[in-house]
């Protein structure tokens, strides 16, 4: 059977990934967050992309459940986040990996010194999705709508209204 069969680190990696979102969808807990960081780090020398997608939804199921539950310290995982800036990525994942350094740089070092990059990576961002989402490239496994949220956090925290209505 599936269930019996052995499986390689990339796969494994990749189920486990796929059971965190599901208990997340269902269960919104916070606790997932910690999970995901720990399958991003798996993640790193098998698939760059995935990795920073997985960090990028740590670090935003930590924004969310921080204000919400105690027990979330956003900047520890915002710190643990911090291994995605290294990974080499495709063209799709450098916007990722941009958005994802700025916001750790807001959270970790605070409006002053993340407000500028934080910008500059929301813009890049925002010129890669209209660039790659016309033909679907950029998110064909449907990776946009998880990473939106990091996005729209962005935006938000930046009180940029021109970004949050796009």
């Amino acid at each position: 059977t599936a269930a019996g069969a052995s499986l390689d680190d990339d796969a494994r990696a990749r189920l486990d990934l796929a059971k965190i979102r599901l208990r997340y969808v269902t269960s919104h807990d916070a606790g997932d967050a910690v999970r995901l960081l720990a399958v991003a780090k798996r993640l790193e020398p098998i698939d760059a992309d995935l990795a920073i997608q997985t960090y990028m939804e740590a670090l935003g199921i930590s924004l969310i459940a921080g204000g919400l539950d105690d027990t979330v310290d956003v900047a520890a995982i915002a710190t643990a986040a911090v291994g995605a800036s290294r990974l080499a990525s495709s063209r799709h994942g450098d916007p990722r990996r941009l958005l994802l350094d700025g916001v750790i740089r807001l959270v970790c070092e605070g409006p002053a010194a993340g407000a500028r990059p934080l910008n500059a990576a929301l813009a890049d961002y925002r010129a890669a999705v209209d660039r790659h989402c016309a033909d679907g490239s950029l998110s064909r496994d449907g990776s946009a709508a998880r990473w939106l949220s990091l996005g729209v956090y962005a935006a938000i925290a930046l009180w940029d209204h021109q970004a949050w209505d796009d």
